[in-house]
């Protein structure tokens, strides 16, 4: 079974880095400098070949933001 984009953020609470950026309110492009630079934790869980974001780690990086510890 295969769950659409909405159904696997709604549900689940997996976000995509696109998605995640977005919802962070970070420009897409810093989010991946500031994942390949170390200084935000990449995406830990995996469905097939993607990974994903969960909700409780957007929030943990929400608050890294907030206090300027990323980027």
């Amino acid at each position: 079974m295969r769950a659409s984009a909405a159904e696997r953020r709604e549900v689940f609470g997996l976000f995509n880095v696109s998605e995640a950026a977005r919802q962070l309110g970070v420009g897409i492009q810093r989010f991946h400098r500031d994942i390949r630079a170390g200084r935000v934790q990449s995406p830990q869980v995996r469905v097939g070949r993607r990974l994903y974001f969960a909700q409780k780690d957007l929030r943990d990086l929400s608050t890294q933001y907030k206090k300027g510890q990323a980027g």
